[in-house]
């Protein structure tokens, strides 16, 4: 069995680690044991793009939380798992560019695009419309928060427990 541990914010190093953890794999099947309150967008789309294109089936497992970023991993395994005690948030998502205005406006449009892409991904693989998960937005204040039970209801985890 080959885990691939995310523990702290998501970012650059995750994904080059991420490689090298794909360039080792033996199995068709690997498990990913996500501990994250986010990180950066882009990262994220990297890590969900190396997933979707391989022969690989991704067990995920959200053994605490699973914020942000760390939400849509979770939710983009083929088979999903979260503990009995695990904890999720969703939210709007804050960006900060520095540079030229006219690298900010390119960033900007380039932020946009990977933010739909993860948010229409992410929507797919639950129960729910992506218009549902932004009502929810509004009467929280932009943070949802919720537990493994409602994650299951949710169509964000498969299973409560732990895949191994």
């Amino acid at each position: 069995m080959q885990i691939f541990r995310i523990v702290g914010e998501i970012c650059d190093s995750t994904v080059d680690d991420f490689y090298k953890f794909i360039s080792g794999l033996k199995d068709d099947t690997a498990y990913m044991f996500i501990h994250t309150t986010g990180g950066d967008i882009d990262a994220t789309y990297a890590l969900q793009s190396i997933m979707e294109h391989g022969n690989i089936k991704w067990v995920t497992y959200c053994g605490s939380i699973a914020y942000s970023a760390g939400l849509h991993l979770v939710a983009h395994g083929d088979i999903r798992w979260g503990s009995r005690r695990s904890n999720y948030m969703y939210h709007d998502r804050l960006q900060s560019f520095e540079g030229n205005p006219n690298s900010i406006v390119d960033e900007l449009n380039q932020t946009k695009k990977w933010l739909d892409g993860l948010d229409k991904d992410f929507a797919k693989k639950t129960k729910k419309e992506l218009t549902w998960w932004k009502g929810q937005l509004s009467r929280a204040s932009g943070e949802y928060y919720f537990g493994v039970r409602k994650a299951k209801q949710l169509g964000v985890i498969d299973h409560i427990g732990c895949p191994l």
